[in-house]
């Protein structure tokens, strides 16, 4: 069995709700179907460990996974979603936002992070996440922004935008962490 592994998975579909901050969004029916569709994956059979961010959409994704392969779950908050997008909510324009967001180390969006700020924060949570656990296969369940800025080094012919549009929700991919290389894109 291979190990050093990081499964990198973005959340399952979502309620949108936008009389709550989107960090209390819920599984949608569909999303809960996808979820433990997801969990069936065989490549979660050689997982060791499960991390998720602490937002409800994130642990309800990894919920199934864990009760399937019988996994213990890690929550850590620094997995959480970019919060110049968890701060308030964008009725209109939300992909030209992310768009923008992209094309500057320095916008933040209500008073939240910029892209500079949440990858620092979001490579040391993995890159802890990796220290603690140690030569195991990980899953890390978190969300596209944070999993946009954390792999993009590893899709370098395409865009952050690109790379955030082709990842479907749910949807995982796979880097070996000791070699630092992408063994299966999000997409794929």
């Amino acid at each position: 069995m291979v190990k050093n592994r990081l499964v990198l998975i973005r959340h399952s579909k979502t309620v949108i709700d936008p009389d709550k901050p989107n960090v209390g969004w819920i599984l949608s029916d569909e999303g809960i179907k996808l979820a433990e569709e997801l969990a069936q994956d065989r490549v979660f059979s050689d997982v060791d460990v499960v991390c998720s961010s602490d937002q409800i959409k994130a642990r309800e994704t990894a919920k199934p996974i864990v009760n399937k392969w019988g996994l213990d779950l890690q929550i850590d908050s620094d997995l959480t979603e970019v919060s110049s997008f968890t701060r308030g909510f964008f009725a209109q324009d939300y992909h030209q936002k992310v768009i923008d967001f992209y094309q500057s180390n320095d916008i933040s969006y209500f008073n939240g992070e910029t892209l500079r700020q949440a990858e620092n924060r979001i490579s040391k949570a993995i890159r802890d996440i990796i220290v603690k656990n140690s030569g195991k296969n990980i899953a890390v369940v978190s969300h596209s922004n944070a999993l946009t800025i954390f792999t993009k080094k590893y899709f370098p012919n395409l865009s952050y935008t690109e790379l955030h549009d082709q990842m479907p929700m749910p949807s995982y991919c796979i880097i070996d962490y000791n070699q630092g290389l992408l063994i299966k894109p999000f997409n794929d």
